[in-house]
């Protein structure tokens, strides 16, 4: 778990570079999301802030469980809502959606 929360805190970091250097820009649009979800991560307790919490793993495979997009810029408008994602690529290059 400890590795997994790194990687978040890293990703989180990532994110907040590349959208204040997008901001303000009318030519970029900023898309997070995952292609699945893995692992079924479940926090069985968490001891203290700032403490790495106890957790378990539902499954050794991708799980049906939906992923998140979050989107910033021209069109990510396109992307709110519950949508496949394999028409992403269609909302916001195309006139899908």
């Amino acid at each position: 778990i400890e590795r997994t929360v790194l990687e978040t805190v890293e990703l989180h970091e990532t994110v907040k570079t590349v959208l204040g250097w997008a901001a303000g820009r009318e030519d970029t649009l900023v898309i997070v999301t995952a292609d699945h979800e893995t692992g079924g991560l479940a926090v069985d307790d968490c001891e203290a802030k700032g403490s790495f919490p106890a957790v378990s793993w539902t499954s050794t495979d991708h799980t049906h469980t939906d992923v998140n997009v979050y989107a910033e810029g021209p069109r990510s408008e396109r992307l709110a809502g519950a949508i496949d994602n394999t028409a992403y690529f269609e909302a916001v290059a195309g006139g899908g959606l």
